[in-house]
């Protein structure tokens, strides 16, 4: 049986073209030929004709002279013996028929002569089916007479329809020779074509990845069998490869302690591990319902984030709530997704990892209850108050609205905690914060910033209604309290900034109500104090200090001081942390507190940042055996944020390590978690250069700002140092007591080291170390001191830990 699919193989068809070449050619030839054999032909006819023309013209002059008509006739009767003549006109010398004698019967007639009485008229016409002559008879060169022969073509014909019947048969017979030949010889050329088929057919339909195809001839189709081979081995070598990376993957994700899976580019699951149906309780039936869990407050943010996806490139991060349809309990996810794309870059799919955050969830919800908000109060802290003031200063620049700060400090309220202890003065703090909250509007809001300081944001008001309000504050605070048979009367002091008229920016309203309240207090305390023009002179004295702190810097006059770091594990120092001091010659020692934010605005920064790194940095490759000698065996260095995001930081680090020597992993630098959730990317680019350089880093004062645990995780630090505000009513506080437990519980699940700062007392000690704090910081270990002087100390052997 034939193959139904022979005419679209490319040996038919290569026959094919090459027949109908050979038809074409052959045709051209018939027809190029014929049309040669045609006008030979017709020529030697019109060359005849006109040798008749002459000879019976020259046998008719007598006849045309004598007028001999008879005569005339029969000398043109002989013309019956040639094939090709029709008919042949006699004319006079004036043009007058004298003779005509018609050989065969055609279209042809005797038309009168043209040119007229003697003139000489010859020409040759030629039709498709005739040739004519026309000739003038002349007698001693005077016409005496014209002839005129008709004659035909069917003799040319004829021998054109002999010869191509002849030349048809030739082509013929050659053509069936050319084709046979050539259906052979491709016959034979097509072998390994066809082989090379059969092989790919086997390996496409049967999977006979082994079979190679059988070189058959050195030629090109040779040289094509060997590439096809070598094509197969590569693809077996990368199919190989591909099954044993597949194996792989599928023993890492079997394996993986979190769930894994893919999707393709219409958000539809094609691939999930055993771990990812573990923990989202879902069956390979109920695969593609995952997203019908997912709780009702997360579903557009979960879809954002997945749309976020297929228009970005790089992983991102989505945290959602997710109720488990076995257990009904309510789960906390977090994915990590990123794109798949093709070799073109076109996205394909997607690929992630799902892991249940839910423990971690709800410790990161009791340290965002503990950032945000005040535990023994039940009011929003001072972080809280900041980021709602930012929010409401930005809606007020739209809408043009006044805005009040009012801060609040209760005067003299040291003395209650020192006379009567700490749980008397958070007993009288909850009752003022109940009787505040009672007599504010609504829409106010009320923060407690810590210890007896009280923050209040006044919305739509003016300077009369603050002041109207702050008084009512004021006289609600003085009522009389009753705490266990003890009668307290307590005042307060209030500063008062109004937006726009005091600021425009919510750092700028706290601070210059901060400058009212302490003007309050200096004036006798249990007033209202507006921020004013007279507190400008503040202004003036930061404007005095930079001129001192600028010719400080220039003299070398700031000294890097050292506060070590105790180990509870091993009982000795093994750290220090680098403290920038000024002693002015006139004013004497000026806090840190009250320069650096000068220096920052200054844009001195940089300069102090770097000169702290250079002198540790001496030390270190100087001193370094003498400070090892009393167990500082590195040093942790402060950054501000301008000094972190700094384009030059991370290249005068590195200059300065070369050019000491020092071993980076003597270094730690310290940022807080303000500096860092500023630019979260930017800062985690930062980090990560800092520990690829060898340093360590640190989270400074956590606990008093907030970041998300997701980002947390993110930030390759070492360590976190907890705030002294949380260690020094330790064990008094027991706020304090579940913040800092909180804290290094977190911190040691996401293994990092913990150090406590402001530790004073043995109590505090003792309880640090009880709950695994490894390094501690403060003055009952040892006070900051210069680094000339620990070296000292060290030396001559009075620098002792406090046991």
């Amino acid at each position: 049986m034939a193959n139904p699919n022979i005419k679209s193989s490319f040996k038919y068809k290569l026959l094919k073209e090459f027949r109908w070449a050979i038809i074409v050619g052959l045709a051209i030839i018939f027809v190029v030929i014929s049309l040669i054999q045609y006008k030979g032909d017709e020529q030697g006819q019109v060359n005849d004709i006109e040798v008749l023309g002459n000879i019976f013209g020259n046998r008719s002059v007598a006849a045309l002279v004598f007028k001999d008509v008879e005569s005339a006739k029969k000398n043109l009767s002989s013309a019956r013996f040639h094939h090709a003549i029709d008919l042949i006109c006699l004319f006079s010398e004036s043009g007058e028929l004298f003779a005509e004698y018609e050989v065969h019967s055609s279209k042809h007639i005797c038309s009168p002569w043209q040119a007229g009485p003697g003139r000489e008229k010859t020409g040759v016409a030629t039709t498709f089916d005739s040739v004519s002559i026309s000739r003038s008879i002349t007698d001693r060169g005077e016409i005496v007479g014209h002839i005129v022969i008709y004659s035909n073509k069917r003799g040319i014909y004829n021998s054109i329809l002999k010869f191509g019947l002849t030349l048809l048969v030739i082509f013929l017979l050659l053509w069936i020779i050319v084709t046979y030949m050539a259906k052979r010889t491709l016959t034979k050329l097509m072998i390994p074509l066809e082989e090379l088929s059969s092989t790919a057919k086997d390996i496409a339909y049967h999977q006979l990845y082994e079979t190679r195809a059988v070189k058959q001839s050195e030629d090109e189709i040779g040289e094509l069998v060997e590439v096809f081979n070598q094509m197969l081995d590569s693809i077996a070598e990368e199919n190989k490869a591909l099954t044993e990376s597949e194996a792989r993957f599928r023993t890492l994700t079997d394996s993986s302690p979190v769930g894994i899976f893919q999707k393709d580019i219409n958000g539809r699951m094609l691939y999930a591990n055993d771990r990812w149906f573990d923990i989202t309780g879902l069956n390979h039936q109920a695969f593609d319902n995952f997203s019908s869990y997912i709780l009702d407050t997360y579903k557009r943010q979960y879809e954002n984030v997945w749309k976020n996806i297929a228009e970005r490139s790089g992983t991102l991060i989505n945290e959602f709530g997710y109720k488990n349809p076995n257990s009904n309990v309510t789960q906390a996810f977090m994915e990590y997704v990123s794109g798949l794309y093709d070799i073109e870059g076109n996205a394909v799919g997607y690929i992630g990892t799902l892991l249940e955050v839910t423990e971690l969830k709800n410790a990161q919800l009791e340290l965002e209850k503990l950032a945000f908000y005040d535990p023994l109060t039940n009011l929003p802290n001072r972080r809280f108050f900041r980021d709602h003031l930012n929010y409401i200063v930005a809606d007020a620049k739209r809408s043009e609205a006044e805005l009040g700060i009012l801060m609040l400090d209760l005067d003299n309220f040291k003395k209650v905690n020192d006379s009567l202890g700490h749980d008397t003065g958070d007993s009288l703090l909850k009752i003022i914060a109940e009787r505040m909250q009672a007599v504010l509007p609504e829409a106010c809001v009320v923060s407690r910033m810590g210890g007896d300081e009280f923050l209040f944001l006044i919305l739509d008001t003016n300077a009369d209604k603050i002041a109207i309000l702050g008084q009512k504050i004021l006289d609600t605070v003085i009522e009389p309290i009753d705490i266990s048979g003890h009668i307290f009367e307590i005042s307060g002091s209030i500063g008062a900034a109004v937006y726009p008229e005091d600021g425009v920016t919510s750092h700028d309203l706290i601070k210059n109500a901060d400058m009212a309240l302490y003007s309050a207090k200096d004036k006798g305390r249990n007033q209202v104090n507006f921020y004013s023009k007279e507190l400008d002179q503040l202004i003036k004295e930061n404007l005095r200090l930079e001129g001192k702190l600028l010719n400080a810097i220039n003299n070398n006059q700031l000294e890097v001081y050292l506060q070590p770091f105790y180990s509870s594990r091993e009982n000795k120092l093994v750290w220090a942390e680098a403290l920038l001091r000024w002693q002015d010659e006139d004013e004497g020692f000026i806090p840190p507190s009250r320069f650096i934010p000068l220096a920052e605005s200054m844009g001195v920064i940089h300069r102090l940042g770097r000169y702290v790194i250079e002198q540790v940095c001496y030390h270190l490759s100087t001193n370094g055996s003498r400070l090892s000698k009393v167990g500082i065996n590195g040093i942790s260095i402060n950054l501000s944020a301008l000094e972190f995001f700094s384009p030059n930081f991370l290249p005068e680090v590195r200059k300065i390590l070369k050019d000491t020597g020092v071993d980076p992993v003597q270094i730690d630098f310290e940022i807080t978690e303000s500096i860092v959730m500023g630019d979260t990317e930017t800062a985690i680019e930062v980090m990560q250069a800092l520990r690829d350089l060898g340093c360590s880093l640190s989270i400074d004062d956590f606990g008093t700002g907030y970041s998300s645990l997701s980002y947390l995780k993110r930030f390759p630090i070492t360590t976190l140092k907890i705030d002294q505000s949380f260690v020094r009513d330790i064990p008094n506080d027991k706020n304090d007591i579940e913040i800092c437990t909180a804290i290094i519980a977190m911190a040691h699940k996401l293994g990092l080291q913990v150090v406590a700062e402001g530790v004073e007392t043995a109590a505090q000690r003792d309880f640090l170390i009880e709950q695994g704090c490894e390094l501690l910081q403060g003055y009952f270990f040892a006070r900051p001191e210069s680094i000339e002087k620990v070296i000292k100390r060290g030396d001559d052997g009075t620098l002792r830990v406090v046991s």
